[in-house]
């Protein structure tokens, strides 16, 4: 599958890109991307980083820039790879839960209304109790991954901002990227 890979980056990136993205591969040897089924695409594996560079944080720009632009190049060709010999190898790790507790006062008694219709619609477990300065929410979630970790959180914390704006009558507003 490895090969698949480098053909079609081969094919999609600069001579010079290519090259530097084999150096950080350590000749193809270690795999830095993994697809994700839920979103459809390809994602740079936070064990890679993690293993590639001493901090993580400290990585270039113009190194993020080509793992970032050779994962989106993996994603737009995604049928012609077998997608599901690249998913992150979960199946050894634990399946964690963690949760985010939420304390709205009785100001936003309407944003916890709306995060838990909004919460109505997903896989999260969610216990709410009343207490006597307000209201609090509690949602449960499962992981195996760092990047399932991250994106599961991240979902959450844009329902419950999500949740607030509505509450208090403002509209969400976006934009959307194409």
């Amino acid at each position: 599958m490895v090969d698949h890979v480098q053909r079609l980056l081969q094919q999609h990136l600069t001579a010079d890109q290519f090259e530097r993205l084999t150096a950080l591969s350590r000749g193809w040897q270690e795999m830095p991307f993994a697809y994700d089924p839920e979103l459809n695409a390809f994602y740079v594996r936070d064990e890679w980083v993690h293993g590639a560079f001493s901090e993580p944080d400290d990585v270039p720009e113009e190194t993020l820039d080509l793992l970032l632009l050779a994962a989106e190049i993996l994603t737009e060709h995604r049928e012609e790879l077998d997608c599901r010999s690249l998913l992150e190898t979960a199946a050894d790790e634990e399946e964690k839960e963690e949760h985010v507790t939420v304390h709205f006062p009785v100001a936003e008694i309407l944003a916890a209304a709306h995060l838990e219709e909004l919460l109505e619609h997903t896989d999260y477990r969610v216990e709410s109790r009343d207490t006597p300065d307000g209201y609090v929410v509690t949602v449960y979630y499962r992981y195996r991954t760092d990047h399932e970790f991250a994106s599961r959180r991240n979902h959450i914390q844009w329902l419950i901002d999500l949740a607030r704006h509505l509450g208090s009558g403002r509209r969400y507003k976006g934009w959307r990227l194409t």
